[in-house]
């Protein structure tokens, strides 16, 4: 991961110890920021305020569930493009997998939690937004590379044109 930014994941669960356990096994494996919530409102508040690279989010939670945090979480264009992994209870797994991907979830993980699976889930995704990031960066800096050349021809041509309009005052003075 770039040194100057971190990779921040988003764990959102209503359940303490849910949250407690995937910032344990998380901080364990990998260097991430977590930071974490415990309602989809509250992550909602989260994103305004805070660059997330990955959402952890739970399916069942009460007042506003996994899904319509999602809906809503696609809904910004600010945070549209973060990925998602939904967490859910193997009970209803198909049928929350079906949903889940309807509004948008990138991955899946069943409780209880394989840390291997979602260790390496993780992993992969740091190194999307770690490809993205050098992506963003070699085209800023490509953008400042030409911004300076266009800057600097600006001004020969300004300096061009002045010459020529130097040159055309004398010859009418003639």
């Amino acid at each position: 991961m770039s040194k100057t930014e971190s990779f921040n994941i988003l764990i959102v669960d209503d359940n303490k110890n849910n949250l407690f356990t995937l910032r344990n096994l998380i901080s364990e494996h990998l260097e991430a920021q977590i930071i974490e919530a415990d309602s989809g409102l509250a992550a909602l508040g989260i994103l305004l305020k805070t660059r997330i690279d990955l959402i952890i989010l739970d399916v069942q939670m009460p007042e506003m569930d996994g899904f319509e945090t999602a809906q809503a979480i696609r809904s910004s264009k600010k945070t549209q493009h973060i990925p998602i992994l939904f967490l859910t209870a193997a009970h209803k797994t198909e049928e929350f997998k079906q949903k889940g991907f309807a509004v948008g979830a990138a991955d899946y993980l069943v409780k209880p939690i394989d840390t291997l699976q979602l260790i390496s889930k993780i992993t992969s995704y740091m190194r999307l937004v770690e490809q993205e990031r050098c992506h963003r960066d070699e085209l800023e800096r490509k953008v400042q590379e030409r911004t300076a050349a266009l800057e600097q021809r600006s001004g020969e041509l300004l300096d061009a044109n002045q010459l020529l309009t130097q040159e055309i005052r004398e010859r009418q003075q003639i």
